[in-house]
């Protein structure tokens, strides 16, 4: 199989991502051709920066019978002595129909076209919804192009090609190109599409030979090429020809790769070779989803009753990739029985967790998750009860229930009562070392603690 050997570092480093707003921007440079005033274009480069996000990372609300969200955009360039080329600072409305529409994945699009020297430049963009910003910053070398060498520009990803005849700022060569700036194949992203244009190709108006090959690849990240398309003949237009195109790729592994587009003119024997990363994801990031949230949120509650304050301590300050990554490792330490597929530890406490949500809730008087009360902390902390004595409330005295351990430190038990008659059992006493405890807990939950006036009343009742 062949092997490429380029530099992918800058390939690989051309666009960026921001955590809260799922930000990503992308730049391509172009050879601004203009035949009737090319003077004026002489050693200048056009650049295209795009950026997205997603929609359903805002927070709308309904103003006037309409949901809305407003975000504020910053962008800047500066050239290497830190001057600044260009600054543009916009508030954009952002309107949906309802809570469903804003829910779904749905991207929103700009673009910044500039004309500028080759040179080393440093590129800035912040969008902001209040206080929830996302951030990009990035330095690009952008090179000039040639007045006679065949060449290829940079190539933009696309997420969509449609047709429109309009003026829009999308709209080239009558079709809506929609970038893809984060460079992700595979989601809801489904094909390969590219926009790039070829320059300086030998064309004699006229002549009936006036075609040049073009041919497609995609290689791995380690240069290996994993698929080579046929080559194709195309017919000039002139002396510059655009490539709007599309591959399918279902049929690629999850990774990290490289679209490559090679450019022969026959006329000249002149080639030119153009690369531009993207990656492939079949099923989506866990971080992006709302069970990933509650998966490590639940995790945090759960570790005050497995872990220890250090462990806990270390949790809270890492970010929401490393507690994922601290879950799963903490759950491997705890297996009891690593040689089976099944992990014993965590099933049990888990299953003892759900029971403590199901049976100790409390959302109706104290709005408690059943870990947060007395009873589901014991139960998570030491188990079942092995005996459970209930006593309903009466005339003399609360609700009140004594849970026995039989093997807990030679046999311990608890008391739990209803004081305020709501349904919230708290703990009295116990006989477990580090508990609360309370020798004259009857005197809390009754006016007759001896039993002496329930006993005669019995008495004159008989």
């Amino acid at each position: 199989m062949e092997k490429i050997s380029i530099i992918l570092i800058l390939i690989f480093a051309t666009f960026c991502f921001a955590e809260n707003l799922s930000l990503s921007v992308s730049l391509s440079s172009f050879k601004p051709v203009n035949e009737e005033t090319i003077s004026t274009y002489d050693s200048l480069v056009y650049v295209e920066v795009f950026y997205e996000f997603n929609r359903n990372k805002l927070d709308f609300k309904l103003v006037k019978e309409s949901w809305q969200a407003e975000v504020a955009v910053h962008f800047e360039m500066h050239d290497r002595n830190g001057e600044e080329i260009d600054r543009i600072d916009y508030e954009s409305e952002i309107f949906v129909q309802d809570e469903e529409e804003a829910a779904q994945d749905y991207y929103v699009f700009e673009k910044f076209p500039l004309l500028i020297p080759p040179g080393e430049y440093s590129l800035g963009l912040k969008v902001c919804q209040g206080d929830n910003c996302d951030g990009f910053s990035e330095k690009y070398n952008i090179e000039g192009y040639s007045d006679s060498l065949l060449e290829i520009s940079d190539i933009t990803l696309l997420s969509d090609i449609i047709m429109d005849s309009s003026e829009s700022k999308f709209a080239k060569y009558g079709r809506k190109l929609l970038p893809n700036c984060s460079n992700t194949i595979g989601l809801d992203r489904f094909n390969l599409y590219f926009y790039a244009e070829i320059y300086n190709l030998e064309f004699t108006k006229g002549q009936t030979d006036n075609v040049f090959m073009i041919q497609y690849l995609i290689m791995d990240k380690e240069g290996d090429i994993v698929k080579i398309f046929p080559q194709t003949k195309v017919k000039k237009p002139g002396k510059t020809s655009i490539i709007i195109d599309g591959i399918e790729s279902s049929s690629f592994d999850e990774g990290n790769y490289a679209l490559g587009i090679k450019v022969y003119d026959p006329s000249n024997q002149q080639q030119g070779t153009k690369y531009k990363s993207f990656t492939i994801k079949h099923t989506r990031d866990i971080t992006e989803s709302e069970d990933f949230k509650e998966q490590i949120t639940e995790f945090g509650n759960m570790l005050n009753f497995v872990g220890t304050r250090k462990e806990q301590n270390l949790y809270g300050s890492l970010s929401d990739v490393g507690k994922f990554e601290f879950m799963k490792k903490f759950w491997e330490t705890k297996d009891t029985i690593p040689e089976t597929p099944e992990n014993e530890y965590r099933d049990t406490f888990i299953l003892r967790w759900n029971y403590v949500i199901s049976a100790f809730s409390d959302s109706k008087n104290a709005n408690l998750e059943g870990w947060e009360t007395d009873g589901g902390r014991t139960y998570l902390k030491y188990g079942p009860p092995d005996n459970i004595e209930r006593h309903t409330i009466t005339i003399y005295g609360n609700e009140w229930e004594k849970w026995e351990y039989f093997n807990l430190q030679g046999g311990s038990y608890f008391i739990f009562a209803d004081l305020l008659g709501l349904g919230q059992m708290k703990i009295l006493h116990s006989t477990v070392d580090g508990e609360r405890n309370n020798p004259n807990w009857q005197y809390e939950i009754t006016n007759d603690p001896l039993g002496i006036m329930q006993e005669l009343d019995e008495q004159f009742t008989q």
